[in-house]
C-alpha cells in the first residue's frame, strides 16, 4: 500500500489487481474491465472504460459527459444545483425528437415537444401550451389577446380589461360588451347602452321610467 499511485496504458484484465486501497488513483488511458478499486481518491485524466462503475461518494467531472444509451436510476433523488453563472441546466435536443418527456410510474405527465409545445397529462400537444384536466390558477391570469373555448366557469369576479366578444358556431359575433359599457347583440355597433339588431321577446314585465322614443 502506498499513497499514490498511477495505472496508464493498461489493456488487460485487473484479475490479478482485483483491490486497490490507496489515498489516490490516476487512470490514463485506461480501458480495462474494472471490476474493483477502493481509494479515497481516483483521477481519469484521459480515458476511462469499463463496463460496470459503482461510486460511493462523490463525483466530480471537470469536462463533459458523453453517455450513449444511459438509463440512470436513483433511488432517493436526483437534484441540480449550481453556485455558477448559470443556468443550472441546459437540455439540448438535436432533430426532431421529443426535447423532455416526464412520467409519473407509466403515465406520461408532461411532455416537451420538438418546436417547444409542452403537454400536460397528454403526449399530443397542440398548442404551446396543452393540459389535458383542470387548471386552478390562485393569483391573475393576464390574457393579452383573446380566450376560445367551448366551456367557461367562472367561480368569482371576472374582470375584464377590453372588449369581450361571444361568438357562434359560424364564428359570427352574437353579443359584444364593449370597453366603454355599451352592450351589442346580432351588431358589432352599439350606440347605446344596449343595441340590439333584431326581435327582442320579453317574457316577463318591460319597465320603462322615462320615455320611449
Amino acid at each position: 500500500s502506498q499513497a499514490d499511485i498511477l495505472l496508464t496504458g493498461f489493456n488487460n484484465d485487473l484479475a490479478p489487481w482485483l483491490r486497490y486501497h490507496q489515498s489516490n488513483v490516476s487512470l490514463a488511458s485506461f480501458c480495462n474491465d474494472l471490476k474493483y478499486i477502493e481509494a479515497d481518491n481516483i483521477y481519469v485524466s484521459e480515458l476511462l472504460s469499463c463496463s460496470n462503475l459503482e461510486v460511493n461518494g462523490d463525483l466530480t467531472v471537470n469536462g463533459k459527459v458523453n453517455a450513449i444509451d444511459t438509463n440512470i436510476k436513483v433511488t432517493e433523488r436526483f437534484s441540480i444545483s449550481n453556485d455558477g453563472t448559470g443556468p443550472a441546466l441546459d437540455v439540448i435536443q438535436l432533430g426532431n425528437a421529443d426535447i423532455a418527456r416526464f412520467f409519473d410510474d407509466e403515465t406520461m405527465a408532461l411532455i416537451i415537444k420538438d418546436g417547444g409545445n409542452i403537454g400536460i397529462n397528454t403526449e399530443s400537444p397542440t398548442e404551446k401550451l396543452t393540459v389535458d384536466g383542470n387548471v386552478y390558477i390562485l393569483s391573475n391570469l393576464k390574457i393579452d389577446k383573446y380566450v376560445e373555448c367551448s366551456n367557461l366557469k367562472v367561480l368569482g369576479d371576472l374582470t375584464v380589461l377590453g372588449s369581450s366578444s361571444f361568438v357562434d358556431d359560424e364564428d359570427t359575433t352574437a353579443l359584444e360588451i364593449k370597453a366603454d359599457g355599451n352592450i351589442c347583440i346580432n351588431t358589432d355597433t352599439p350606440t347605446e347602452k344596449l343595441t340590439v339588431d333584431g326581435n327582442v321577446n320579453i317574457l316577463s314585465n318591460l319597465k320603462i321610467d322615462k320615455n320611449v322614443e
